[in-house]
Parts: C-alpha cells; sequence; structure tokens
C-alpha cells in the first residue's frame, strides 16, 4: 500500500526475505508463511503484513545469491548478504541492488553455477495528505489512517499518535467549527 506503506506477504518454500529496518540497523528474516508448495496437498497460504518506514529495505533473493560459491565450499551466505545491506542502506535500491550483484560476482570470481535474481525495495519519506468531516462523527477514517501510519513505528507510537490527532481534530471541531460542521485537511509528513 503506497500510502501507509504496509506490504503484505505470503511465501511458501521461497528464501527468507530480508527486512532491513532503518531505525535500528537491523536485518530481520521474514519467515516463510506456509511449507513448499506442493510438499502437502490443498496447503493454504496465508498472508503476513508488515508496515515499512522511511529507509526500510526488502530484499528478495534467489538462493543463487547466498549460494554463490568460491572454493573450498565457502558460500556467500545470508550473514555476508545483512552485512553489505547494512553497509550500503543509504544508496538507492537500484544501486544497493548492483552492489549485492558485484559483491557476489566478486566473491565467487565471476564463475556461478546458478542464477542470481534479486528485487530491492526501499521505503522512501513521503507525505499523506488527509481530510474529515468537521463533525465528530466523521473524523474516524482520518484516526485510522493515523493509526496505520503509526504502527511501523510501534504500537505504543500508534496509540499516542491516534491520540494526539483525535485530541486535536475534536478541538476544531468543538472550538474552531462551533459544531456547525466543515471540513477538516491536512497532511503526515513520514
Amino acid at each position: 500500500d503506497r500510502r501507509t506503506a504496509a506490504v503484505d506477504y505470503a511465501s511458501a518454500g521461497h528464501t527468507e526475505v530480508l527486512w532491513y529496518r532503518s531505525a535500528s540497523d537491523v536485518c530481520e528474516r521474514l519467515p516463510a508463511t506456509a511449507p513448499p508448495v506442493g510438499v502437502l496437498p490443498d496447503i493454504a497460504v496465508p498472508e503476513r503484513r508488515i508496515g515499512l518506514c522511511p529507509g526500510d529495505i526488502l530484499l528478495f533473493y534467489s538462493d543463487g545469491v547466498t549460494e554463490a560459491e568460491r572454493e573450498r565450499d565457502e558460500f556467500f551466505g545470508t550473514d555476508r548478504l545483512e552485512a553489505l545491506v547494512r553497509q550500503h542502506a543509504a544508496l538507492p535500491a537500484a544501486a544497493l541492488a548492483q552492489g549485492v550483484v558485484d559483491a557476489v560476482d566478486g566473491f565467487s570470481r565471476g564463475m556461478r553455477s546458478d542464477d542470481l535474481t534479486l528485487i530491492v525495495v526501499k521505503a522512501l519519506p513521503r507525505t499523506v495528505p488527509f481530510h474529515c468531516g468537521g463533525e465528530l462523527g466523521q473524523m474516524e477514517c482520518a484516526l485510522e489512517l493515523v493509526r496505520a501510519l503509526g504502527l511501523p513505528y510501534g504500537e505504543s507510537f500508534a496509540y499516542e499518535l491516534e491520540l494526539a490527532i483525535s485530541e486535536i481534530l475534536t478541538n476544531v471541531i468543538q472550538h474552531a467549527y462551533l459544531g456547525n460542521g466543515g471540513e477538516i485537511r491536512g497532511e503526515f509528513r513520514l
């Protein structure tokens, strides 16, 4: 969702997605949501939702990245990939992707025996407009948006942000519009 930076994903036998979290400078591995497709008959593959903050990165990759090999059975590996992402997290997505390809080629001395496929997604700073009617019963849609925008920063932050915006909207409606209706417009800058 480009507006809230929520990402729904499902994984059934793929390599784990790396999620670089810019606020903590840590890579998390997003686990599979189901066993590999074809192992069990008629399996459901559930989705999981995460929320991205500006600067967060999702790295989808094939096993040809982590299983790139150097002599003596030394593999590129996930730890080396995570370190590379953390080191170059400030780069644009395309430059980071090229950096991964170059690092894998350099590691394996150009002797890869498997495909090397990757997708880099980087959450950028953004401005999200909102509006709601100038009556108390009409501010729920704005508060739902505030909560969705705040959740990637943590449950406590989302709650406090929602509370603060609720107070602001209530004051505008009761004291500026004096209950006569109107419209409230604003924007959130993330």
